[in-house]
């Protein structure tokens, strides 16, 4: 029998394709958009799944002139080392994340360079974090050893075991004061949880003495945090600034903090999810309800609860099924695109994440078997011949459920709609060049000391090329400055500043109104028109003063390329010409092509620098792996889950005008031959569904102005509420409006001749 219900629900399904095609496909997207919230939620959640988790504390550093939490240094460590605190156990001390460059020499001694993340750590902490030793039990005992992650072992080692093999930092900087150049590997460390950068080597906190240093501990058993701050605050460590005192705090309250945002994260995730849902289990509990006749014959036949239920259920079970598997296809499109536009993508665990796709499926099935029996129960209780004279109530909760829907997609669409307009005036950024010159810029970035130290030869085999007719060196985009001193006084104005090439306008097509070659780039600045005007109402024509700085002003250009347009926020730009650079352009030949051009380069530069360094080159146009394809990802994935959501109130509402008009068409049939105007049956319609509108909009609107509130609290743009609501209500009436005026129109062209006719 369940062979028999999967078919008949099968060939139920097919009777209306477009419609559930629709609903398939918001289904797999909200199962996607929940289950990549519920993957990094659940990766996020790392401390409370290890042991002693309430006992696991952080320890600040303050003091009475400066309160803030400061980081220790290395003589902290070795001080607190030899305190004698009541409650305090062994320190897990690890520094920030930093990058640099490092040359690992293997068992046959080849010599290979790569770009590593690396931390500074002591002992103890591969044990506090939970960190898995893959060779045995040894740790680091002296500062010449390092412990590598498994991922960069297998990216540098393959299968081979790397025990023994050296470490060198190529950067003389790394470890100031430090004759070590050479470190000896002697374990390999499973990676860390998600939330943290990805580190490569793990060094001794001993080699890092400028470096901010994080201290953990466990609190020991039967000992309260009051006490033990009570305890450390009869020590103390003196700076160069005055006695500082340390403090603890509970790792796992800084989580329980978090706990509601992770809950309204994890609401907001599921806000499609929800409405995709009441869409599809709407419709398809509709149409079993049309469907009377057959179950009243079911029932004739001896069909009980059981079988109604299954008969429902099958529907379900295939919708959500094909969801499924819509929705796994999803999710690798989706984590494929972000991985493409956003930078410091995190390798995702596939086997987790289609876990968790697969128990979300499973939870949505359990969740839609009780709300199947709502249909089945009442259908059970009506009268077979009412059921086959076709005398059934109307859904109850069809209104509830619009009304949840279009507040919904209100709360959606008016909160995408607020930060499409702040990420359009924050990003918003100035640009000379046409599309297709952008096209013909290739840009180079030499992140690496040993790219670096290969960089002039390298360079001139690039120019040698007939195709590269150009060259400047700059800072990619602009960076801020945080004030700028005016005759009258100063001001805390910000203002984005580029170094480059003296001939960066030129290249770029900036204009520019001055000096267009500098010879001393020491004390010389050019400046923004917007700034230039600002200076001129202060009175300060020829010069500005940066960050305590005088610099004599050489020219006034429009804006940089790139420059933020936001004037609100920003003063304007300035210029610095200067040799520092750290990314080159490179302008390609009109009618060439800058792909092929690029090739090129890369064969030149793969003679220099080996396989094991990556090569950081892209077309202008190219915004893949920066800030601005990060922003314009974020912008399109907002646009098109607002979209999503207006799709199913579409879907709802024209689902729910199309059932009262051709049950209605009678009466509207009557009221015509008894002088109904188009307006009079327009409202007979239509005001319900207005009604409803104006409570989904006061529900999602106030819902959409606390989510704006919170991001004009942490920094964004303001603002008025009243200029987006404005334009929110417009347009979600205007789509209403639409979407039922279309049936209504096609219920006023039935002639009412016909209809009664048909009666």
């Amino acid at each position: 029998m369940i062979l028999h219900y999967l078919k008949v629900a099968w060939r139920n399904l097919l009777k209306y394709k477009v419609h559930h095609l629709i609903s398939v496909l918001c289904l797999a997207i909200g199962i996607v958009c929940y289950s990549l919230a519920d993957y990094f939620i659940g990766r996020s959640d790392y401390y409370s799944s290890l042991p002693d988790a309430e006992r696991r504390i952080i320890l600040r550093l303050s003091s009475k002139e400066q309160p803030y939490d400061a980081g220790f240094t290395v003589e902290d460590i070795s001080r607190m080392e030899e305190w004698s605190v009541d409650g305090l156990t062994a320190l897990s001390v690890e520094s920030y994340s930093r990058s640099t460059e490092v040359s690992v020499i293997d068992h046959e001694q080849q010599e290979s360079p790569f770009i590593i993340e690396y931390t500074a750590v002591n002992p103890y902490s591969f044990r506090y974090e939970g960190r898995k030793l893959l060779y045995g039990d040894r740790l680091p005992e002296h500062p010449d050893e390092v412990v590598l992650s498994r991922r960069f072992a297998r990216k540098v080692f393959g299968t081979e075991n790397p025990i023994g093999s050296i470490v060198c930092p190529l950067e003389p900087s790394i470890f100031r004061d430090n004759v070590i150049r050479q470190f000896k590997v002697v374990n390999v460390v499973e990676e860390g949880r998600l939330t943290e950068q990805e580190i490569d080597c793990y060094f001794s906190y001993q080699l890092v003495p400028d470096h901010t240093l994080g201290v953990k501990s466990l609190l020991a058993e039967g000992v309260t945090l009051a006490s033990l701050n009570s305890n450390l605050q009869k020590q103390s460590l003196m700076h160069k600034d005055g006695a500082w005192t340390a403090s603890a705090i509970s790792v796992m309250h800084q989580y329980d903090q978090m706990r509601v945002v992770r809950l309204m994260f994890r609401l907001l995730a599921s806000l499609i999810l929800i409405s995709a849902l009441i869409n599809f289990l709407k419709f398809v509990f509709q149409m079993f309800y049309n469907r009377h006749r057959e179950v009243a014959l079911r029932k004739c036949m001896g069909s009980d609860t059981k079988g109604l239920l299954t008969l429902l259920f099958a529907e379900i079970f295939w919708m959500l099924s094909a969801a499924l598997l819509l929705s796994l296809a999803g999710m690798e499109i989706c984590v494929s695109v972000a991985a493409q536009y956003i930078a410091e993508w995190p390798d995702l665990n596939w086997i987790e994440l289609y876990g968790t796709q697969i128990k979300n499926y499973l939870l949505l099935l359990l969740l839609c078997l009780p709300m199947a029996y709502v249909p089945v129960w009442r259908l059970r209780r009506t009268s077979i011949s009412s059921q086959i004279t076709g005398r059934n109530e109307r859904h109850v909760f069809r209104s509830i459920m619009m009304w949840l829907q279009l507040s919904i997609a209100v709360f959606f669409v008016g909160s995408v709609l607020y930060i499409q307009i702040v990420l359009h005036r924050t990003f918003d950024s100035y640009s000379p060049l046409s599309p297709e010159e952008e096209e013909q810029i290739i840009v180079f970035q030499p992140n690496s000391f040993y790219v670096r130290k290969n960089l002039e030869p390298m360079l001139n085999d690039f120019m040698a090329l007939p195709e590269i007719i150009g060259k400047i060196s700059t800072v990619q985009y602009p960076q801020t400055l945080y004030s700028i001193d005016w005759q009258n006084g100063k001001r805390n104005r910000k203002v984005e500043y580029v170094t480059g090439s003296p001939d960066y306008f030129d290249f770029l097509h900036i204009p520019l109104q001055g000096e267009k070659w500098v010879a001393d780039v020491g004390d010389v600045v050019y400046v923004s028109e917007r700034l230039n005007g600002a200076l001129a109402k202060d009175s300060v024509p020829y010069s500005i003063t940066l960050e305590g700085k005088p610099y004599r002003i050489a020219g006034v250009y429009k804006a940089l390329y790139g420059e933020s347009k936001d004037t609100v926020r920003m003063a304007g730009s300035v210029f610095f010409p200067s040799r520092e650079y750290n990314y080159l352009y490179f302008r390609v030949a009109a009618g060439q092509d800058a792909q092929k051009v690029m090739d090129r380069l890369e064969k030149i530069y793969r003679t220099y620098i080996p396989e094991t360094l990556p090569l950081e080159m892209r077309l202008l146009s190219d915004n893949k792996h920066t800030l601005n394809g990060s922003v314009a990802a974020i912008r399109v994935a907002l646009v098109t889950l607002a979209f999503i959501s207006l799709l199913l109130v579409i879907l709802s509402i024209y689902s729910a005008i199309s059932l009262d008009t051709t049950g209605r068409q009678k009466e509207v049939a009557i009221r015509k031959i008894n002088g109904a105007t188009p307006k009079a049956i327009a409202y007979l319609f239509g005001k319900s569904y207005f009604l409803i509108f104006m409570l989904a909009f006061l529900t999602g609107f106030p819902l959409a102005c606390l989510l704006v509130n919170e991001l004009s609290e942490s920094g964004a743009p303001t603002i008025p509420a009243w200029q987006w609501g404005t334009l929110l209500f417009v347009f979600i009436l205007s789509v209403v409006v639409l979407t039922v005026a279309c049936k209504i129109r096609q219920v006023m062209q039935v002639n009412p001749a016909e209809v009664i006719k048909r009666e």
